[in-house]
């Protein structure tokens, strides 16, 4: 995989195993999700040259920025 902004091979794709629970804030929203929410995992990947997150941009706004639960 090359980086879609500088093309740079060195991607580094991760991979996190939560353990049921992860916490994420967005300004002043602080949540933590859980079985039922997003699952186990955080995953992402991260170009090691230029930081730039591998994905398509802007995603649409979520349920928690809404403050919606998910």
């Amino acid at each position: 995989m090359s980086c879609q902004r500088c093309k740079s091979e060195r991607v580094m794709h991760v991979s996190c195993k939560c353990s049921d629970m992860f916490n994420a804030s967005m300004g002043e929203k602080d949540t933590v999700f859980g079985e039922g929410g997003w699952g186990d995992y955080v995953r992402f990947n991260l170009c090691l040259s230029c930081g730039q997150m591998q994905g398509t941009w802007p995603n649409p706004e979520t349920a928690f920025e809404r403050g919606e639960e998910e």
